[in-house]
């Protein structure tokens, strides 16, 4: 996004799992400068890393591939939809 052909392309899916339904959804930055992983661990990555996995019982995935930064998580889907 710091780039005007950077593009992001956000994807999400309810599936089962193990009696259990779950939520996956990632984020995938593209067509943006390369990127490398950080020298030091700052507020935001504790905020997209720790502290949004706490927050819904999830698990969550950064990878910092030069051709642009990917971010998942996996995550009870109880913990953010309304179902019934």
């Amino acid at each position: 996004l710091s780039v005007p052909d950077g593009r992001v392309a956000v994807a999400w899916e309810v599936a089962g799992h193990d009696g259990e339904r779950r939520l996956r959804m990632s984020w995938r930055e593209s067509n943006g400068p390369p990127v490398a992983p950080p020298v030091r661990k700052g507020f935001g990555h504790i905020v997209v890393s720790e502290m949004v996995a706490s927050a819904v019982r999830g698990e969550v995935t950064l990878d910092y591939a030069p051709a642009g930064l990917a971010w998942s998580i996996d995550m009870p889907a109880a913990a953010v939809l309304r179902e019934g």
